[in-house]
């Protein structure tokens, strides 16, 4: 089936310098900026909890729907996966800023927002508080087709004071747009996701693209001369790698169905590991964890002496989001994008969505780099009792993760290694 492109929603982990055209209505936009803390009014608060759900059903959906998310272009990861909840979900908020009432309510009801104001403030502050956090770079930029769309000025404030987008106006029949917004995305990754719009025509509209880039040291490094040649276990078979070690003090948790370490990065961030117990699977784990037990590795972990070995490795996944976002309301719409402005829309608008993510695991640290694109198609210290044997030889589950915010940046699944 053909991919049609005209309001595309791009978001990648990653931030740099911007890119803008000669019809650009905001050619050197105000950088984010950056608060060293993070405060909430109670209805923010509520908008926040709800993008922390979605982070959580995000996750799950990529697990249901694995051979439809990620179908041939994931054919060599057997069966790992990563997914950028913070990307999707900015990318979605973004769009609920640009539709008429029907696109903007489906999507809050997607993010489990109460409404959209408090959606673009806690949105706002989320990206505020990243942005102060050094390790964490956060972009936004708007691309919209000159001929159809007359976008008001009230739309574009709205936009930048919200999330700090650069917006230009473009010729989408102009072969080089395709190149000009995938350098700006490959920019802002820092070079790790490249190639997301194939092409842009005269059904093109509007690009909407969402940038982020997480790179974080562990406060406990792992030492080089530990790491050792070890054996992984995976769902498909085993299989030898390089295994990091480390005994040091971690937050440790056991529930009926999991256990987690959570090892912090510098600036707040941190990563929960998680193992399966019992008898429980790593597919049905990733498909079915629930909100109340992530928040009950977060709340309910507690310091232990912990002999930890996790996997050097990195991860990237290639997905199709659209049979998930059009399954739970997303699909269709006889709409118009009224918020951006005057847009002519011969037909219905459909979502057209994939996300590449990429995470790799190392000694020093963590980097993690992601890119969703949204398309709106127009078809015209304890004591030693407590020590705890942490070793992730088999099939896991990861979540990166604000611990000041909730916010999950990106989570993921290692069947095999």
């Amino acid at each position: 089936m053909k991919i049609k492109l005209p309001l595309i929603f791009a978001s990648a982990l990653l931030l740099a310098g911007c890119s803008s055209e000669s019809n650009s209505k905001w050619d050197d936009p105000n950088p984010i900026q950056p608060t060293a803390d993070l405060s909430l009014s109670g209805t923010e608060a509520d908008a926040n909890d709800g993008l922390n759900k979605f982070g959580i059903d995000f996750f799950n959906a990529a697990a249901i729907h694995y051979d439809a998310f990620f179908s041939a272009s994931m054919q060599d990861n057997h069966e790992n996966y990563s997914v950028s909840p913070l990307s999707a979900s900015l990318a979605l908020a973004m769009l609920a800023n640009s539709g008429d009432d029907a696109i903007t309510s489906a999507t809050l009801k997607v993010l489990n927002a109460p409404d959209i104001a408090d959606l673009n403030n806690a949105c706002n502050k989320i990206m505020r508080y990243m942005a102060g956090r050094k390790n964490v770079e956060l972009a936004n930029s708007i691309w919209y087709s000159s001929s159809r769309c007359k976008v008001t000025d009230s739309y574009v404030r709205n936009i930048n004071r919200t999330f700090y987008a650069e917006v230009n106006g473009v010729d989408f029949t102009d072969k080089s747009v395709a190149g000009k917004m995938n350098a700006w995305i490959h920019n802002k990754t820092h070079g790790y996701i490249s190639e997301m719009i194939q092409r842009t025509d005269d059904r093109s509209i509007v690009f909407l693209i969402n940038a982020l880039y997480f790179k974080g040291k562990w406060n406990d490094s792992f030492k080089k001369d530990k790491t050792a040649k070890a054996t992984f276990h995976g769902t498909e078979s085993d299989s030898e790698i390089d295994m990091m070690h480390s005994y040091n003090t971690y937050q440790y948790v056991k529930q009926e169905r999991l256990s987690a370490v959570i090892k912090t990065l510098e600036g707040d961030a941190a990563i929960a590991f998680i193992l399966p117990e019992g008898n429980t699977d790593i597919k049905d784990l990733s498909a079915t964890i629930s909100c109340d037990e992530w928040k009950g590795i977060v709340n309910n972990a507690r310091a232990h002496s912990v002999d930890l070995s996790l996997p050097k490795f990195q991860i990237n996944s290639d997905a199709d989001l659209s049979p998930w976002l059009n399954s739970i309301g997303l699909s269709g719409y006889n709409s118009k994008l009224d918020k951006m402005g005057d847009v002519r829309i011969d037909d219905h608008l459909y979502l057209k969505t994939k996300q590449k993510a990429i995470l790799k695991v190392e000694e020093e640290g963590v980097t993690a780099a992601a890119a969703t694109v949204i398309g709106v198609v127009d078809t015209a210290m304890p004591d030693k009792s407590d020590e705890v044997v942490f070793t992730l030889d088999r099939p896991f589950l990861y979540f990166l993760f604000n611990r000041k915010s909730g916010t999950i940046l990106m989570a993921g699944r290692i069947c095999n290694l």
